[in-house]
């Protein structure tokens, strides 16, 4: 997946059949997440797909994490928010 190959690939992850997609993001997550932690994950390109990888952690069953990750985004966007009005 991290080959340069696959990077082709990862660079239209949208295009992807939706099972593919899901393995992905959770891949991506469960890496960055373990090489360097939950700001690696959001500061990364895997970030990007916040959404995603909580709907992917929700249809997996992993409820507690996609719970903590859901309130993470949403944290984010209160700040980002509160960030454009000053």
């Amino acid at each position: 997946m991290y080959t340069e190959e696959a990077r082709a690939i990862r660079n239209s992850i949208e295009e992807l059949p939706e099972m593919l997609r899901i393995i992905m993001w959770i891949i991506d997550f469960d890496t960055e997440l373990t090489m360097n932690g939950i700001l690696g994950f959001l500061e990364n390109s895997s970030g990007r797909y916040l959404s995603e990888t909580v709907a992917a952690l929700q249809l997996i069953g992993s409820t507690k994490d996609a719970a903590l990750l859901k309130e993470i985004e949403q944290q984010i966007e209160k700040i980002n928010v509160e960030t454009k009005i000053e």
